[in-house]
């Protein structure tokens, strides 16, 4: 079953972005929130795996302009979206 992967922060140092992507398959989605966006500038993009950011988030950090291009950005509405779509979720500590 596809699972929604949502990291809300990444600590300096820690492999939770790393760990994340590992077990991430085709058709899962990470979702980077909170202070986790800070992660999404260093991300590669993963086959069949979406990648998204949510776009407050970015914003409030000033990272707009840091974020690889194949990272969406997305608004609420989007974030509720994901939410409903995949009903396996996986929080990153």
């Amino acid at each position: 079953m596809a699972t929604l992967h949502l990291i809300a922060r990444a600590p300096l140092g820690s492999d939770i972005v790393g760990r994340c992507i590992a077990s991430a398959v085709a058709g899962d989605a990470v979702l980077f929130l909170g202070q986790g966006v800070v992660a999404a500038r260093h991300v590669a993009p993963v086959d069949g795996v979406s990648l998204h950011a949510h776009a407050d988030d970015v914003s409030r950090l000033a990272l707009r302009d840091q974020l690889p291009s194949f990272v969406q950005l997305i608004e609420d509405r989007r974030f509720v979206e994901l939410v409903v779509q995949f009903r396996v979720s996986v929080s990153w500590t």
